[in-house]
């Protein structure tokens, strides 16, 4: 685990509204060593924009540190680039996604071909990808979070990779407290969206990132969470019990399906049928992420018994609950 380093912290919530699904973002504002920090942006949007320009000193801003490249939390970074002295700094992983990102479209589409979709989902998937996470301008100069140990131990951040809701989810760690991204939400099943591994082959698979990540987010079991899109979370526990559950109550929707030899493009039509509507299209897009997700588990549940059963978050419930998949 990183350091933790003494509160020397000064911290300021920022409540930014976006035009997505999970809500308004939070974004941290902190004064460390002299140094004025963003983490995260906020989404590309006129409203957010204006936001930061009212509550935010954007001629002094030091540093934006961002916990995942999805359009919510790095929206605004080329904007904060350009009004702004502040150094970016995000994960190598996130830059591999920027530079990758022609080939990662062409994966998308050939997984979205594989799956069996008509041809109008095919259209329309074709426009959104690009549109949800290749619109957004990257930052023209930025330094990769792996490459920086000085400046962290100058400003006393600590941070952990914990990757599952995303490939690059950081959850950076400020004295007692600790900034999370989307890792840790209270009631919310953090949509693990489809994607090409930017550092291996194939797809990146969320279920065995997140079960790899499951003893990391245990340690901050002490630290006051400061989550993304909730004012707190009741506890790391109780969260990863909640993502855990959720997982198996959605898998045991799938399971007989998978049983009977039913295809992707059948299975997301018997299992989301209120998303095969024009308006829904998006949604839709979100469940194939969690159809790989529950797939995975399905295939490899012991990963999962295993990171709990480590953790001691395996109780006599769970272990039930479980049975069917192991």
């Amino acid at each position: 685990m990183a350091p933790l380093y003494p509160m020397t912290f000064q911290l300021k919530k920022h409540k930014i509204p976006t035009p997505y699904l999970v809500g308004p973002v939070d974004i941290f504002e902190v004064t460390t060593q002299g140094k004025r920090l963003l983490f995260d942006t906020g989404p590309q949007t006129s409203e957010a924009m204006n936001y930061l320009r009212q509550h935010l000193k954007l001629e002094s801003l030091d540093y934006l540190f961002i916990t995942h490249c999805h359009p919510d939390h790095y929206g605004l970074a080329r904007f904060i680039e350009e009004n702004s002295p502040a150094q970016v700094i995000l994960c190598q992983r996130d830059i591999l996604l920027f530079e990758r990102f022609g080939e990662r479209i062409e994966f998308l589409e050939k997984e979205f071909q594989a799956i069996g979709f008509p041809p109008e989902l095919m259209a329309y998937f074709a426009g959104l990808i690009p549109r949800f996470q290749g619109d957004i301008p990257f930052p023209k100069q930025y330094h990769a979070l792996e490459e920086v140990a000085q400046l962290l131990e100058e400003l006393q951040i600590g941070w952990l990779d914990c990757p599952g809701h995303s490939q690059s989810d950081i959850v950076y760690l400020l004295g007692k407290r600790a900034i999370t991204g989307d890792t840790l939400l209270r009631k919310i099943f953090t949509a693990p969206l489809l994607d090409m591994d930017v550092t291996g082959q194939g797809r990146f698979s969320n279920y065995r990132a997140y079960c790899a990540s499951i003893p990391k987010l245990m340690s901050l079991q002490d630290q006051v969470i400061l989550p993304s899109h909730n004012d707190y979370i009741d506890s790391v526990a109780a969260q990863i019990r909640f993502y855990v559950d959720k997982t198996i109550a959605r898998a045991a929707k799938l399971l007989p399906l998978t049983k009977k030899g039913l295809g992707d493009w059948e299975i997301l039509q018997q299992l989301f049928p209120q998303h095969l509507r024009p308006k829904e299209y998006f949604k839709l897009y979100v469940k194939i992420g969690e159809l790989r997700f529950f797939q995975d588990f399905i295939a490899t549940p012991q990963t999962l018994y295993q990171a709990l059963e480590s953790q001691g978050i395996l109780d006599e419930a769970l272990e039930v609950n479980l049975q069917p998949f192991v």
